[in-house]
């Protein structure tokens, strides 16, 4: 059972020649259906644009306008409550989506408003220009902005003493921001709705002006008085606890005053008239004394009222400033918690703002209880909604105690091995994942002139000015030669060897054979000649992944391109330097150690998780074994190490 009451009210304009809007409120008699559903408000406009040619709007819009509200209402109406399997979000949007579409190929611009209350949230969705504000704790906050193409939705939980507007496009175009506010500054929906009608009414070309007006009131809460009420004990007892909260400080001065007049008025003398009385004359002087002292304290101490009064009211214009923002990003947080389930790009998108705001205010030096509150709020909840990790790494293995001086700079995985190649010392070391048993497998006498490193199953492959060699125990065999164009990236993936030629952007498949590997053969299909040159890293997974010097991926596929784009990282990558995945892993990893970070993306590109610390600065290169819950990365003489939290989610 919803713990809220709900009072509306509707307002729309004369239909004419600039267009018409309807108001439209629903509760199903069916309790199943209500349950499932819930309580509907709907506002319905469309433009005169596309009707002036006909008959549509004559005679302030007569029974066509009627009609076409009716069609409009039935879309609805079968589209969202006929629809029972999605959830209410869902239904809602995609109902509004689908109408808007339908009618506007044959009647020009449509406007679609609509919000349901359904077990205390209220879900809405706008679109074709329509918007939806929310009016909390004195603060006009704009929840949905529509543009004249597509629809946008969010879902809430209301508070006491919340009013939600569901307005046109025009209506919030021809009535200013802080007239809608003074109007629901009343706290009462009927009153909203008299106090804007006059303007829409009285105004030219207004007929597809319209809104709903929600208030809710906590069932078994009295609603504030509204003017004409006689003032009840709970209200006078409600005013007496507001005066209670004042100041102290402003209490106690006010008591003060007023006992040192009462003071001040007895010491002076009752007038009288001495002859020749010398006692009388020391008297008058005495109590002249007196008064001109009490005189001294009271202005003193109303110089003091005022500039407490002068700094109360900085106060309070110090707050106005910052209030509105404030109240803004509370909502952005709650809605934030209440999507994170149901559009994860739009809960990240909000709990950003709110975070933003927050660091905004802090910067401006505000200082304010609920601002501190939501503030340890959004840490709290950081890591289940952005999927930010600050997690400090271990040393996985360090690499320099195996041999003096070892500093890797180019690392290779495969199946639970790690292995970690010195050029410059001529050495590969080999780490079991599971046990973090490590050992130097290859010297200066294999390794010489070793530039890059490649691995798969037991077999260890580097590359070398002349071609490419293999490295198996005690003995190293060039099984490819080949003279390379500039720098070359070398991969093996399911026992196939890959080149990458910077110097030819070419991409050469070198299949393997019993007794050794083919000649070389281009990956790329006919006609599919892409810049390599710019490329940094590179991964397999059956698709070729390409990471480039301007931070973007590229994805290909069976020889060709495919659209591949990076969604909801912030703030974006700015110069990473190595990319991560193979056939077994569910997400793409991305090295940034200028932002000190490792990104975690889904392989559509979507925004997942980033794991932050100072050390991943030092980082340049990794590996990732997410059935072991671990990430590696190289800095040179270590190998560290971070559990993968994201994976729990």
């Amino acid at each position: 059972m919803a713990s809220f009451s709900i009072s509306s009210a509707k307002l729309s304009g004369n239909p004419g020649a600039s267009g018409w809007a309807q108001v439209h409120e629903f509760k199903p008699d069916d309790k199943e259906k209500l349950s499932l559903r819930g309580h509907l408000f709907a506002v319905f406009a469309t433009s005169g644009e596309e009707a002036t040619s006909s008959d549509d709007f004559q005679s302030g819009g007569g029974i066509d306008n009627v009609t076409q509200g009716r069609e409009l209402i039935a879309r609805l109406h079968e589209e969202y409550f006929g629809n029972t399997t999605a959830t209410a979000y869902n239904a809602l949007k995609e109902a509004v989506e689908k109408v808007i579409k339908e009618f506007k190929e044959s009647w020009g611009n449509v406007e679609i408003a609509a919000a349901v209350f359904l077990e205390d949230i209220v879900y809405s969705a706008v679109g074709g220009g329509a918007q939806a504000v929310l009016f909390r704790d004195k603060a006009l906050v704009k929840i949905l902005v529509s543009e004249k193409e597509g629809v946008v939705s969010a879902s809430g939980y209301p508070k006491q003493g919340d009013i939600f507007l569901l307005g046109t496009s025009l209506l919030f175009k021809e009535i200013k921001e802080e007239v809608i506010r003074s109007a629901l500054e009343s706290g009462n929906a009927d009153e909203a709705a008299e106090a804007l009608a006059p303007i829409v009414h009285a105004g030219k070309d207004l007929g597809s002006a319209g809104a709903v007006i929600i208030k809710f009131e906590k069932k078994g809460v009295f609603p504030e008085k509204t003017k004409g009420d006689k003032i009840t004990a709970v209200e006078v007892s409600k005013e007496k606890k507001e005066e209670k909260t004042q100041p102290e400080f402003a209490r106690g001065l006010r008591t003060k005053l007023a006992n040192l007049l009462d003071r001040a008025i007895k010491t002076l003398p009752e007038r009288r008239i001495y002859v020749k009385e010398e006692m009388g004359e020391v008297a008058s002087r005495s109590n002249r004394k007196v008064a001109i002292a009490v005189g001294g304290i009271l202005i003193a101490l109303l110089a003091i009222s005022i500039t407490f009064g002068v700094r109360q009211k900085r106060v309070k214009e110090g707050r106005l400033r910052y209030e509105e923002r404030l109240t803004q990003a509370r909502y952005e947080f709650e809605e934030a918690q209440t999507l994170v389930s149901l559009n994860t790009q739009r809960s990240r998108e909000l709990f950003i703002s709110a975070k933003n705001t927050v660091t905004t205010l802090e910067e401006e030096g505000v200082k304010d209880p609920l601002l501190e509150e939501l503030k340890n709020q959004i840490e709290q909840k950081t890591s289940e909604i952005l999927g930010e990790y600050n997690q400090e790494p271990v040393i996985f293995v360090d690499v320099s105690l195996l041999s003096d001086g070892f500093s890797g700079e180019d690392l290779a995985a495969t199946d639970e091995r790690v292995f970690v190649l010195d050029p410059d010392g001529e050495k590969i070391i080999s780490v079991l994942v599971d046990t973090k048993k490590a050992e130097v497998i290859a010297g200066p006498g294999l390794v010489k002139g070793a530039n890059f490193l490649a691995a798969f199953s037991d077999k260890v492959f580097t590359t070398t000015p002349s071609g490419i060699t293999e490295i198996s125990g005690s003995s190293a065999s060039e099984i490819i030669s080949e003279g390379w164009q500039g720098e070359i990236f070398i991969y093996s993936f399911a026992g196939n060897l890959y080149v990458l030629e910077k110097g030819t952007s070419g991409l050469w498949r070198f299949p393997v054979f019993e007794g050794g590997y083919g000649a070389k053969q281009s990956w790329f299909g006919q006609g599919v000649t892409p810049d390599l040159s710019n490329v940094i890293s590179w991964t397999i997974d059956g698709s070729i992944w390409l990471l480039t010097n301007d931070a973007r991926i590229l994805k290909f596929t069976r020889g060709s391109p495919e659209t591949f784009s990076i969604k909801g990282v912030s703030p974006p990558l700015d110069n990473p330097v190595a990319i991560y995945s193979n056939e077994n892993l569910d997400f793409i990893y991305v090295l940034d150690p200028g932002e000190g970070r490792i990104v975690v993306l889904e392989k559509n590109g979507e925004y997942k998780a980033q794991y932050f610390d100072e050390a991943i600065r030092q980082a340049l290169d990794l590996a990732v074994f997410e059935e072991e819950g671990k990430l590696i990365f190289l800095t040179g003489p270590q190998l560290l190490s971070i559990e993968l939290k994201h994976l729990e989610e």
